[in-house]
């Protein structure tokens, strides 16, 4: 599935595979090893069909973190415009 997709892809987009770099977001940590192993890697094209594989208990993890550093940009940009605000009074 990852070589049908980042082939497709690059012929639809114009690009060479080289170019796109494929994620997949999988269940298991064995599918990390599956996306590691020769079978799929290309030779002709010194690339792998699956670049990068990310568990999805990861992923959630780094959906967290990036939430809470979007919360937190947010508190220090209300921070900051009342600060301009109360320097302006």
């Amino acid at each position: 599935m990852g070589s049908l997709v980042k082939y497709h892809l690059a012929e639809v987009m114009n690009l060479s595979p080289e170019q796109i770099y494929h994620v997949t977001v999988m269940p298991c940590y064995d599918k990390k090893l599956e996306a590691s192993r020769e079978d799929f890697y290309n030779q002709q094209r010194k690339t792998r069909d699956v670049d990068c594989v990310i568990t999805s208990s990861i992923f959630i993890h780094i959906s967290a973190l990036n939430l809470k550093l979007l919360k937190f940009k947010y508190k220090l940009y209300q921070l900051l415009v009342f600060q301009l605000n109360w320097n302006r009074c």
